[in-house]
């Protein structure tokens, strides 16, 4: 049986496609920019005549000269479910503020190592002992309203993004921030972080590119509110947000006052979302889009008639690890049979992870069978170990015993009812039709639900949810940041409910550990906790994902840093 064969068999399946065909149509040619909902205020900088930058970063220095002008055509397969970065998980969203907003430091685009730039800070200092982090903030930098930055407007950024968030705010990354003890200032242009012990990951948290810079003066009083409105997003990077239309797309035009010199190269960046894949495909194609985002990424059929078709050499595709795990998600406090363990192991004993690969294979590129620890971590579960895991391996017939001994034991109905809820997407929509035909086999009744994202991430949230086909991205490799979030007391994600103290401790003592092998035990520790005994996903696969665009398109870092991070667009110029 193949995806397509198990896509006509469901009913379900074939009504929420229509329901996705009757979604908000893309522009038919995107010539003209988005429908203004509601512009920015305020002054802009005058315009100056297009230099050349003293020194070209790595990205920029191509064969060719680095060009200015032209307007980049984007499309999204979903909208941004707000537009605030501090509060929010998805991509869409980083996509949407990395190009407007700056970090104190930043991951250079173009160092697959993530490597640390300055960002709105131009110099740093680590003391001795590892708990002070003095920032030495760059002079001169205006937000693109005009008004001076300043280590005022640093230090309450960091503090809402995750040191002190205002009453009512989603704080998805508090649990990162948990080791900062005070932000402060010195005079305008010194930030000073104290913590409270000395931290491994702490300038990878400031780097991170959900962590932005956001002016006081406009956000402070709105207090625990998600930034939703064009007149609050106000930023220091290299395009201003001019117009902002829900459902639609995006406009950003280029910020003449921007702080590197001679960056960006593009007068504009029209993003489109454009939720039908074959539309999206076509759009792209046709030129009528000449990049498409990093996630979901291209189809394998997709793929291969880029490279093999006609527009061989004229599109490039590009790809690479993604950081995101295809998951089912499991509601561990759910009053059904999903609500017990034994139910939930069952289930990743049960499934069968390679036919699950063959069919998902057919129209998604790459995929490794794997444990939650991304194999691009330095913390990673060799290949050879995760392929020995009960339920990762064959044959699974020793796996499928077990489980249906536990189901039995559970005293769990047989064939009872589960909804798979996902969001819109084929790739989503292709993995929750696999997964409820893997249930089928353990005797397990499951049916789909798809909801828009906004829709999803607050079922999410509240924990209105038994299961969800979903994919775990992380905007850093390392298990850090996913098992804090995640599964730890008191992190910003718990949307599964963990809360068990083997896991807070071994967390508090790999937080304060420098020791990398100190470090990894604590990690393969958690995971194998998870994996064993609560079990509050089944991890499938870590995905490598290809997007695609038109060679005249230079500067482009591509999937060095996953499809979270590097999304601003500084450095990519047109030739022609």
């Amino acid at each position: 049986m193949d995806i397509t064969r198990l896509l006509v068999s469901s009913l379900t399946i074939g009504a929420l496609l229509l329901a996705s065909c009757a979604s908000t149509a893309p522009p038919s040619v995107p010539s003209n920019t988005p429908t203004a909902s509601s512009s920015v205020a305020g002054p802009q900088a005058p315009s100056t005549p297009a230099v050349k930058p003293a020194a070209p970063t790595p990205s920029a220095r191509q064969a060719d000269q680095p060009k200015y002008g032209g307007v980049l055509t984007y499309s999204l397969y979903t909208d941004a479910p707000s537009l605030d970065p501090h509060q929010e998980n998805s991509f869409a969203t980083t996509v949407f503020a990395q190009s407007i907003m700056n970090g104190v430091v930043e991951f250079d685009p173009n160092d697959p190592g993530w490597r640390i730039r300055p960002g709105l800070a131009e110099k740093w200092e680590i003391g001795k002992d590892g708990t002070e982090i003095t920032f030495g903030l760059r002079q001169g930098v205006t937000w693109h309203d005009g008004k001076p930055f300043t280590s005022t407007d640093a230090k309450f950024s960091l503090e809402r993004a995750g040191v002190s968030p205002p009453k009512g705010a989603v704080s998805p990354r508090k649990k990162e921030f948990e080791p900062v003890e005070r932000v402060e200032t010195r005079g305008d242009y010194t930030l000073l972080l104290t913590l409270r012990h000395a931290y491994a990951e702490i300038m990878d948290v400031v780097a991170s590119g959900y962590n932005l810079m956001m002016p006081k003066q406009i956000v402070e009083p709105l207090g625990g509110a998600k930034l939703r409105k064009v007149e609050n997003i106000v930023g220091t990077g290299p395009f201003r947000l001019k117009n902002y239309d829900t459902g639609v797309g995006w406009q950003v035009v280029k910020n003449t006052a921007y702080f590197r010199k001679g960056l960006p190269y593009l007068d504009e960046v029209r993003y489109y979302v454009i939720k039908d894949e074959s539309t999206r495909f076509s759009a792209l194609r046709t030129k009528r889009i000449m990049m498409d985002a990093r996630s979901p990424g291209l189809t394998t059929t997709q793929k291969e008639t880029l490279e093999k078709g006609p527009l061989a050499g004229q599109i490039v595709v590009s790809g690479g690890l993604s950081n995101s795990l295809w998951v089912l998600q499991l509601n561990t406090r759910h009053p059904g049979p999903i609500g017990d363990a034994r139910v939930r192991k069952a289930i990743h004993l049960g499934v069968d992870r390679q036919r699950m690969q063959r069919l998902f294979a057919q129209t998604q590129t790459h995929l490794e069978i794997g444990s939650v620890i991304s194999p691009a971590s330095k913390f990673a579960i060799p290949k050879e170990t995760v392929e020995k895991m009960p339920g990762l391996r064959q044959p699974k017939d020793e796996d499928i015993a077990e489980a249906r001994r536990l189901l039995e034991e559970s005293k769990a109905p047989r064939g009872f009812p589960l909804t798979v809820t996902t969001r819109e997407g084929a790739a989503y929509r292709d993995l929750s039709t696999i997964i409820v035909e893997e249930l089928k086999t353990l005797g397990i009744g499951a049916a789909i639900k798809v909801l828009d994202t906004a829709s999803l991430y607050d079922v999410q949230e509240r924990r209105d949810f038994a299961a969800v086909a979903w994919s775990y991205g992380s905007w850093s490799p390392s298990p850090h940041f996913n098992f804090g979030d995640r599964f730890v007391t008191g992190g910003g994600r718990t949307q599964e409910g963990v809360s068990d103290e083997r896991l807070d401790s071994l967390y508090a003592r790999q937080n304060r550990s420098s020791d990398g092998e100190e470090r990894k035990k604590a990690f393969w520790e958690m995971e194998r906790i998870l994996r064993e005994e609560i079990v509050p996903y089944i991890s499938f696969f870590w995905a490598t994902r290809f997007t695609a665009y038109w060679k005249e398109i230079k500067g482009y870092a591509g999937f060095g840093l996953g499809h979270q991070e590097g999304n601003n667009l500084e450095e990519v110029w047109l030739d022609k």
